[in-house]
């Protein structure tokens, strides 16, 4: 298995080795790039694109040079690193995820234009009619091993238990007896309850080499038994190269379940590999050429609501959201829609302008059509957008969400963090926070692994949990973003109505003043806090009760 990395720089030489020439693009005369995440067999061996969110300053997460990686069969010193640091079978394990996510990715996204047309080599065999690639194979004989490692140890048992006992029902129905003097039966050569040749051991047996075989190309951390005396490397070699053989002669002579289930695994693994060696080329391609298109279909799953994704998606003027969401806003009790967009860049990439300002489109966008449900009395609660007295505007949260890879390397753990509120944020008047123009976005980094393990897993709990958690706490970022910003205060009229009050001050508050749901007589008012108030503002202290607000 050869490890590569998207977007890095590879002599172009040792590119065409591996790969189709149409799967690498030149940078410059001598180097090209794989513009692609996934895995493909397309030539010599087995080769993994790695996204290039695991490549920090240019190396495999800030210490290994990925010339390194693509040689790692033949640098067994780095290979006794990465294993001591416990990277060493996170490299397959991560190929396998990226892998298994792509072909999620596919089956949602049947008619996407991003990955490749996949034309696999079909073997197909009865233990699992969807395996279709080497890699295929290889998971599902790991998964069994894995699932089953008490069965090799109960036959182990019942065959050494077995040895030296006489069968003798077998022993009689197939031997005439000797009589002694006494009239006593004696049998010259009692049948044993141990078949001479036990094809029980001799199947996993098999299974073992096959994946000590397995656990060397694909750096396995795989902890075989020792109580199966393995072959010595000639015989290993003769047993691999014959598999398909062996299996045909040993067939039907086993009778549980999950040996046939062996049998099955192992004869469509060989099956594949002998159709592999000596028919036709047929390439393996599970590879897509913007990643970001998958790693924003994570987030979907986990973060959106598909209701409001079917509806805001597509948008009147041509563009597409990423991520949206109805959720407690950030005033009051009332509910307002999140929306995201999911970065997968480099670690030195930074969020750009034109990316910051697609946000704020798409922030409008969602405002003007849930104002034209408004104004036609068809915004359904508890959504609030705009509060008719006061003509204040419920602040829009928005946000960027983008991949991170630790070094503790959890899948576990959403790691989900804070990373800055985009400064300035976008207005028309200054000091408005309940003016429609003012927007303000927010940057957060999450887990890539986690992302990924709960995309291809589908647990459903973990999502629920993940959702939930996520967005509580997109909204106590966004408020303690605002309360640092702004000071609050709740104003109640004490000599007049509401409705008389606003429409006096209604020019010194306009943009300045919101009515949640909650606030019968009463609205909020913020003020920048290194902002003079205005001068009438000592004014409405002596006709209102007003009282300092923190939202929370």
């Amino acid at each position: 298995m050869t490890i590569l990395f998207e977007e890095f720089p590879y002599d172009t030489a040792y590119l065409a080795q591996l790969l189709p020439e149409r799967y690498y693009w030149p940078v410059s005369p001598t180097q090209s790039k794989v513009p692609f995440v996934g895995y493909c067999h397309a030539k010599k061996e087995a080769v993994i694109i790695l996204p290039k969110v695991f490549l920090r300053g240019g190396r495999f997460l800030g210490d290994h040079h990925p010339n390194d990686l693509r040689q790692l069969g033949n640098h067994p010193g780095l290979r006794d690193k990465l294993k001591s640091e416990k990277r060493l079978d996170f490299l397959f394990t991560i190929s396998t995820w990226l892998y298994l996510a792509i072909r999620q990715y596919q089956q949602r996204h049947p008619a996407n234009e991003v990955t490749e047309a996949v034309e696999l080599a079909t073997v197909v065999g009865k233990a699992d009619k969807q395996a279709t690639t080497e890699l295929d194979w290889v998971l599902g004989l790991i998964r069994f091993y894995r699932d089953n490692q008490s069965l090799l140890t109960f036959i182990k048992k019942q065959s050494a238990s077995q040895q030296g006992k006489t069968n003798w029902g077998r022993t009689v129905a197939r031997q005439l007896p000797l009589m002694s003097a006494k009239g006593q039966p004696a049998y010259a050569e009692p049948e044993s309850k141990q078949r001479v040749v036990n094809v029980d051991e001799e199947l996993i047996i098999l299974f073992l080499v096959v994946l000590d075989d397995l656990k060397t190309r694909y750096f396995l951390r795989l902890d075989l038994p020792d109580i199966y005396p393995l072959p010595g490397k000639t015989e290993r070699t003769a047993l691999l190269r014959n598999g398909l053989r062996r299996l045909q002669q040993i067939r039907y002579k086993y009778f549980t379940d999950r040996l046939v289930r062996l049998w099955e695994l192992l004869w469509g693994y060989f099956a594949y590999a002998e159709k592999a060696a000596y028919g036709p080329p047929q390439p393996e391609v599970a590879l897509i050429g913007n990643f970001n298109s998958v790693f924003e279909d994570m987030i979907d799953q986990l973060l959106s609501d598909s209701e409001a994704i079917d509806r805001f998606k597509k948008q009147k003027d041509g563009k597409e959201l990423d991520h949206i969401y109805d959720y407690q806003s950030l005033i009051a009790a009332d509910h307002i829609y999140y929306i995201g967009d999911s970065k997968y860049y480099k670690d030195s990439t930074p969020l750009g302008q034109e990316t910051i300002q697609k946000q704020y489109t798409y922030a409008r966008n969602i405002i003007q059509y849930n104002i034209d449900l408004l104004n036609r009395n068809k915004l359904g609660d508890p959504l609030r957008y705009r509060d008719e007295l006061t003509e204040g505007y419920n602040p829009t949260p928005n946000f960027f969400i983008s991949a991170a890879v630790n070094d503790q390397l959890t899948w576990t753990n959403p790691s989900l963090e804070f990373v800055k509120s985009i400064e300035p944020p976008n207005y028309h008047f200054t000091n408005r926070l309940f003016d429609r123009d003012t927007l303000i976005v927010q940057a957060y980094s999450i887990n890539f692994l986690f992302v990924l393990s709960a995309y291809v897993s589908g647990n459903r709990s973990e999502q629920d949990r993940f959702r939930q958690q996520t967005r509580q706490l997109f909204r106590d970022k966004s408020i303690r973003h605002l309360n640092s910003r702004y000071v609050f205060w709740r104003i109640t009229p004490e000599n007049a109505s509401l409705e008389s009050f606003i429409s006096q001050y209604f020019r010194v508050l306009n943009g300045k003043m919101y009515r949640p749901s909650t606030f019968d007589e009463s609205i909020l008012v913020a003020f920048l806090i290194h902002d003079d108030v205005p001068a009438e503002w000592a004014l409405i202290q002596q006709e209102a009760t007003v009282i300092k607000w923190f939202l929370d």
